[in-house]
This record gives C-alpha cells, structure tokens and sequence, in this order.
C-alpha cells in the first residue's frame, strides 16, 4: 500500500482542517464579541454553525487517528473505513445546506421574494442534501473502501449539485448587488457594492472549486484517500465563508460615510452605502427607511 496518498493524504486534510475550524472559532469569537446579533434566530445560528463545525473536527480526527495510529501497519483495517468518519460525512453534508439555505433566503429576500428564481435552487439544497445524506448512510454498512466504489453514483451526485448551487446562487447575487450599482450612484455606494460583490465572488467560487475538485478527484483517482481529504474541507470552507460574508458587512455597516456638502439629495443618497451592506447580511432590499428589517 501507498501510504503517501493515503495516509499522508488524511494527515494533510486533517491539519488543514484544524486549521481552518482554528479560523472559524476566531471568526465566532470575533463577530460575536464586536457585532450585534439582531434576533435569537440569527445568534443561534451561529453558535449551532459553530456545535457542528466542532463535532466535525472531533470526528475527523478521531477517525485520522483510527487510520494512522490504532490501524497503522494492518492494510486490511486501513482499508476499512471507521464509522466516525461516517457521521463526519453526515457533518458536512448538514453544514453545506444549512449555509446554502443562509445564502438561499439572502437571495429570496434580496429579489424580492422572486419564487421563480429561488424554488428552484431550493430544489437543488435539498437533492443535493439528499444525495449526500444517502451515500453517507451507505458508509455506515460498507466493511471496507472497495464497497464504497458501488456508490460512487451518490457522491457524485451531491457534489455536482452543490458546486452548481454554488454557482448559481453567486451569480444570482452578484446580480441584483449589480441592480443596486447605478451610475447615478455616488462613490460611497459603489465602494461598499463593490466590496460585496468581491465577497460574493470569492466565496462563492472557493465553496464550488473545493465541491469540484473533490468530484474529479474521486472520480480520477477512486483507490486512494486525496478525494477524503478534500472532502473533509468543504463543511469548514462553507462555514468559513459564511463568517467572512457577516464580518465583511457589519464591518461596511460600521464604516464611516463621507459625505459631502452639496444637496439634502446626496446626503440621503449617502446612506445606501451602508443600507446596501445591511441589505446584503440580512436580506433586505430597501434602504434604511423603509419598513422593519428582516432578520435571519
């Protein structure tokens, strides 16, 4: 047995995924200590985004540790894949839909309530979700990784479907971020649009390159563990996203505006930037003097 793309393959995916629920905490602590959580809903779906992120790094190391310290030297049970791993893949398939379904309902706000534009995407979370709790389950009655080959289908299945929700929900946003850019627009609010649209795009491709390259990696190369330490990554990657998204807008909500001493027109016109940045985190699509925000 190869042990480089292997076991050398999990140990790299499972110190990158330390690594990155390291950055997920500091995320947390950060946005939870210098923001303010507008509604019991959205604080808790922080800290159970949080419980989750932690029960998926306790499992995937349990199950690193399985393979390179309690089975080490026995190819046989290496070979085998531990039933903590199992519930890691259930982790991370819950944690990619739960912040899909965040993005989804920013989008259903954002367009208005556009159900043409947004049910089908719910159609997507949800089969995508589906596809992956199914193979999930499979893991759990497979003796060994040669049996897992048979439902390769599923897998395949899951992660097509979440890099094109991906897809689609990041052009979808960047779309109506792009409605609210107007050249009549003053700088302010081009500046603040701008930052989001960089946010939207970066995030929303990282989620969907990692969903891809952990397909064509099981796909390429079926008889090691690179595609599991790729896979591993994507309930952290999806976490961390959604992080950076709320910390990029309140800290744009926080930003100072200047504003210049023209009209009683640009001055109303100056507050979008920071309506914008408030629309983007919680979903609204009006400016600040319209109606009760929504929260999450």
């Amino acid at each position: 047995m190869n042990y480089n793309d292997t076991l050398g393959a999990l140990f790299l995916g499972a110190m990158f995924n330390a690594l990155l629920y390291g950055m997920m905490c500091l995320q947390c602590f950060h946005f939870l200590r210098n923001y303010e959580c507008r509604g019991f809903l959205f604080k808790s779906s922080i800290w159970g985004l949080l419980f989750l992120d932690t029960l998926h790094m306790a499992f995937t190391s349990e199950s690193v540790y399985t393979w390179t310290v309690r089975n080490f030297g026995n190819d046989a049970l290496i070979l085998k894949v531990p039933w903590t791993m199992a519930v890691s893949a259930v982790l991370t398939t819950c944690i990619t839909a739960i912040v899909q379904c965040w993005y989804c309902h920013r989008m259903w706000i954002l367009s208005e309530k556009n159900r043409l534009l947004t049910y089908p995407l719910i159609c997507v979370i949800v089969l995508s979700a589906g596809f992956g709790l199914a193979s999930n389950g499979k893991s759990f009655e497979m003796k060994n990784y040669q049996s897992y080959v048979s439902t390769h289908w599923l897998t395949y299945l899951n992660l097509g479907l979440s890099a094109a929700g991906d897809i689609y929900l990041t052009l979808a946003l960047c779309y109506y971020l792009y409605q609210h850019r107007t050249p009549s627009s003053h700088r302010e609010i081009y500046a603040t649009i701008n930052i989001l649209l960089a946010y939207t795009i970066n995030t929303g491709l990282l989620t969907s390159i990692v969903a891809i390259v952990t397909l064509i990696t099981n796909a390429t190369m079926p008889g090691n563990y690179i595609f599991v330490s790729t896979w591993v990554l994507q309930g952290e990657i999806y976490s961390n996203s959604l992080m950076a998204s709320l910390t990029a807008c309140q800290q744009l909500r926080r930003q100072p505006v200047v504003r210049e001493p023209m009209t009683t027109l640009r001055f109303a016109q100056d507050t979008e930037a920071t309506d914008d940045a408030s629309a983007f985190e919680d979903g609204e699509t009006g400016t600040g003097d319209v109606g009760e925000k929504e929260e999450l």
